[in-house]
């Protein structure tokens, strides 16, 4: 497997091993109906390839057209424009009377181009136009505002001007629709239908893989999937490696990674490069990622740029940023921080928090969480029936899946309490997702778990949390006799507040006058009624 090429560019019209997404049909959608369409999404993300296939895909009645705007002469805006309409003019010359053509030089003349397009063509061949442009993001010289002004009055103007209704366009490429016309006194490039590249399901990855020729595709395909995330140029790079295997060799995906890593020199080091000339950028997603930053890319542009200009983060379960993909925490850890599931990344983890990290954390020395407070049921038993030895073979798993879930939703350990652990997080919600979470999944079959949930006001001092709250906290989850949840009734107070649709359905019981040791009076807690239909995302 030594002499293996990386598969590089994009595919053609007619490849095989194409795998279709919804966004293969939604811009079919939109074109059948000329409308506009920009597909704004990280490079070597299947734009181009299905720029492609659009030929097939589109009915035969339209004329598609493909323009690389990044290879256009940009030396002078006349040479550009004259490019631009020579390219178009030789791929539609079967269909329009190209020689009668006005010539471009500007955003004027394109447009009386454009107009000749679609009204000269040939009475025997009149048929819907459609111009894919792809690598949009290239066009930053003075003139394009110009040029993106004449797109958007071509598409306004089709009532009046109805030869416009036979022209469609595609904008593609890694690019921010905001910036495409700057002027804040003109209207903005408002008028095309923005298509999302998602990355390949599982499902669309197990296709790929058997179209590949991949041994085990279903298994190789989970793999794949539990590296790339489904990215469209490492999901086809692996399954194209373990394709080369050979009959009965099987998946090795890990090593198909490994190589991978070694061996790109396109895609990782483009990503790295960029990073390195936006210094900024790349200090703004280490620090998004290494707290709760909610992405927000509709209406922050740093948000934008790195989810899909740059590409390299993504919205977890709870919209909070995180890295794309496994690959990418491995390849990008000198600008990212130690990936998921390193030595680094699982020392770090181990190691209780410092005062000062725990505090940037959380805001300050005096801040309102949530405090969780988690323990196996049974554990003394459990230890006397399996001896020491197997009893941290128990054990070890449950807390690696306490701080894979504590991970995900983004809180912060406390410390480890013998049999259990405490934890914080910003909001109940997070809180509760984790103990919903891990208390259905504890990592072991042999370990049931209890856990407690208050929220109130802590004080942080050298990387501990001290206060009432916490004290409260800690008799909530003691209040529970067998493998519960239990919320405090502020804890509850806030939950109902927030009015989440994945919490929608869970039932809770109320638990009055409970007595609670070193608290005076008696307390409402809420226990956990646990219906089939609860799922803890």
């Amino acid at each position: 497997m030594g002499n293996q090429r990386l598969v590089i560019g994009p595919l053609s019209a007619d490849a095989a091993t194409y795998v279709a997404r919804e966004a293969d049909r939604q811009t079919v959608a939109h074109l059948e109906r000329l409308d506009y369409v920009q597909i704004t999404d990280p490079r070597q993300q299947g734009k181009t390839s299905l720029l492609f296939r659009l030929k097939k895909l589109l009915p035969e009645s339209y004329r598609v057209t493909y323009v690389d705007t990044e290879s256009l002469r940009s030396d002078l805006e006349a040479a550009w424009y004259e490019d631009l309409a020579s390219r178009l003019a030789s791929q539609l010359a079967e269909v329009v009377d190209v020689a009668a053509a006005p010539r471009a030089c500007d955003c004027s003349t394109f447009r009386a181009f454009l107009l000749h397009l679609v009204k000269a063509q040939r009475p025997d061949a009149r048929r819907p136009i459609v111009i894919a442009l792809d690598e949009v993001g290239s066009l930053t010289m003075p003139w394009a505002e110009g040029f993106f002004r004449v797109l958007r009055e071509v598409f306004t103007v089709r009532e009046f001007e109805t030869p416009f209704k036979l022209l469609g366009f595609v904008l593609a490429g890694a690019f921010d629709p905001g910036t495409l016309i700057k002027d804040a006194a003109i209207s903005p490039f408002n008028v095309a239908h923005w298509v999302r590249l998602d990355d390949f399901s599982l499902p669309e990855l197990t296709t790929m893989a058997e179209r590949m020729t991949v041994e085990e595709p279903s298994a190789a395909a989970q793999g794949v999937h539990e590296w790339t995330d489904g990215q469209p140029y490492l999901a086809h790079n692996l399954c194209a490696r373990l394709g080369r295997r050979g009959a009965g060799a099987g998946p090795d995906v890990d090593e198909a990674v490994q190589w991978l890593l070694h061996n790109d020199t396109h895609h990782l080091r483009a990503l790295r490069r960029r990073l390195e000339d936006q210094p900024d950028l790349a200090k703004y997603a280490a620090h998004a990622l290494s707290g709760r930053v909610k992405l927000s890319p509709t209406v922050n542009p740093r948000h934008f740029e790195l989810a899909h200009v740059v590409g390299i983060v993504k919205a977890d379960d709870h919209g909070m940023f995180r890295v794309r993909n496994r690959i990418y925490a491995e390849g990008l850890v000198d600008t990212l921080g130690p990936p998921v599931g390193s030595v680094e990344a699982k020392a770090a983890e181990k190691a209780p928090p410092s005062g000062d990290d725990l505090v940037r954390w959380a805001g300050g020395k005096e801040v309102i969480l949530a405090i969780v407070f988690t323990d196996i049921v049974g554990s003394t038993a459990l230890g006397h029936e399996h001896g020491d030895e197997r009893m941290e073979e128990i054990r070890r798993p449950h807390f690696a899946r306490l701080q894979e879930s504590l991970r995900k939703h983004g809180g912060r350990k406390i410390k480890e309490l013998g049999d259990g652990a405490m934890v914080v997080f910003k909001t109940t919600d997070a809180a509760l997702d984790f103990a919903l979470e891990t208390w259905r999944d504890t990592g072991h079959p042999l370990v049931r778990m209890r856990a407690g949930i208050h929220t109130g006001t802590v004080t942080i001092h050298e990387g501990d949390a001290y206060g009432n709250a916490v004290n409260f906290a800690a008799r909530v989850s003691g209040a529970a006799a067998g493998a519960d949840i239990y919320l405090s009734d502020r804890a509850k107070q806030d939950i109902d507040s927030k009015k989440a649709a994945r919490h929608a359905q869970i039932a809770w019981r109320s638990c009055e006058e409970l007595v609670l040791k070193g608290f005076p009076g008696r307390h409402r807690l809420w226990a956990l009624v646990a219906p089939p239909s609860i799922t803890a995302t």
